[in-house]
């Protein structure tokens, strides 16, 4: 049995982001190894790769969250100026759905949103310390 395919199919049935995010750094790092490798074989401490994946991936996750917030917002103001999105009154007693934007609260979403994109993005970057520095040097 391929422990690949069956960890894929686990993840599949659990269907978390986090641990999506987590299976797919990890492949990224497969594919980054190389570079791991040289850098490592130059002096590079562990945590100084590390820092570099993870400044990598924070930068792609900051921008996300930055996109998805203001798409977010967008749609909030949206409906606070037009009342696009109607609603049964007879079910829910108001005729629109009511939006209040705070901003203390999108900050620390988006603040929260980042740091647990951040901590599940520690753990595949630590399989960094089982990269070889001697099969940087061989001969491929």
């Amino acid at each position: 049995m391929n422990t690949v395919a069956a960890a894929v199919e686990i993840v599949d049935s659990i269907g978390s982001p986090a641990v999506q995010t987590m299976f797919d750094t990890h492949n990224a790092l497969d594919e980054t190894e190389p570079h791991a490798e040289v850098m490592k074989a130059l002096g590079a401490s562990n945590w100084d790769i590390q820092q570099v994946f993870l400044f990598n991936t924070g930068f792609i996750a900051l921008a996300g969250i930055l996109i998805g917030t203001a798409i977010g917002l967008g749609i909030c103001l949206l409906q606070q100026q037009t009342g696009f999105i109607r609603l049964n009154e007879e079910a829910y007693f108001i005729r629109e759905a009511q939006v209040l934007i705070n901003g203390w609260q999108v900050l620390f979403l988006m603040g929260g949103t980042l740091l647990i994109c951040m901590a599940t993005l520690i753990i595949p970057t630590l399989l960094i310390r089982k990269v070889n520095t001697v099969k940087a040097i061989q001969f491929r």
